[in-house]
């Protein structure tokens, strides 16, 4: 049975609970937490050893798991160069590879995972998926409650609380040069909101660098904003930038 550190278990069961959306979307990636599955790939450590099994990745822990019939490893970013693995739900190969970087809002550097989505030779597109992460909010409401009496009515105040959880995921999506220089372009993130009289998701998308796509694109920038125009797309969501820039490729 696996077991959880505190936090990660309160967020698990505010997210059942709470969020049954959410959590059945959860449910359909095949490393989520609280459901992962293992699915066949390979492991190249950073000796350049290559080991090849079932794998699982826990993104809320950078944990990468592997067992091929007669042991079980578990591996981080500072011990492997890279793992890929065929996707239990799509059935499509997913490739990761460890890079050191600037970890979002730190200023610490160190070996990160991060998901190749696209190759353009001169250039990279990946991403990285945030741990979920819980928030809670409590505030206080006064209440008027009237009493009556032989005389009248009274009225009094009182205060009742509210509480509201909060659970959010981030994604970011980076470009990576030929020299090696990593950099993000656009951050994706989602909120389940429940109580407090509300139950909602919302989700805000964010260019962090509009400079990285034109400077790795030029002098054929003219053409990604080409394929923006021609088919209506947008630089600052996920599958149209990755749709823009096949159209680029095709160009």
């Amino acid at each position: 049975m696996r077991r959880y550190n505190f936090p990660l278990f309160l967020v698990l069961f505010a997210t059942v609970s709470y969020f049954p959306a959410l959590s059945q979307k959860k449910e359909k990636s095949p490393y989520a937490v609280g459901n992962l599955e293992w699915s066949e790939g390979s492991v190249l450590t950073n000796d350049g050893t290559e080991l090849k099994g079932l794998l699982r990745y826990d993104d809320n822990d950078n944990i990468l798991s592997f067992q091929d019939g007669t042991s079980t490893r578990a591996f981080n970013s500072q011990n492997i160069a890279g793992f890929e693995f065929t996707d239990a739900v799509t059935g499509k190969q997913r490739i990761f590879y460890t890079y050191p970087a600037v970890e979002m809002n730190t200023d610490i550097v160190r070996p990160l995972f991060f998901e190749l989505l696209r190759d353009f030779g001169s250039f990279t597109v990946l991403s990285r998926l945030d741990p979920l992460a819980m928030d809670e909010k409590v505030w206080a409401k006064a209440t008027p409650l009237v009493f009556a009496t032989p005389t009248g009515t009274t009225v009094t105040g009182s205060r009742r609380f509210n509480t509201q959880i909060i659970i959010s995921q981030a994604e970011t999506i980076y470009f990576r040069d030929s020299t090696g220089v990593i950099k993000p372009y656009l951050q994706i993130t989602e909120k389940d909101i429940a109580g407090g009289g509300t139950n909602r998701s919302k989700m805000k998308n964010k260019v962090l660098d509009r400079d990285v796509l034109k400077t790795l694109t030029a002098p054929l920038y003219d053409k990604v904003k080409a394929c923006r125009d021609k088919y209506q797309l947008r630089l600052d969501r996920k599958n149209d930038l990755l749709e823009i820039l096949d159209c680029y490729r095709r160009r």
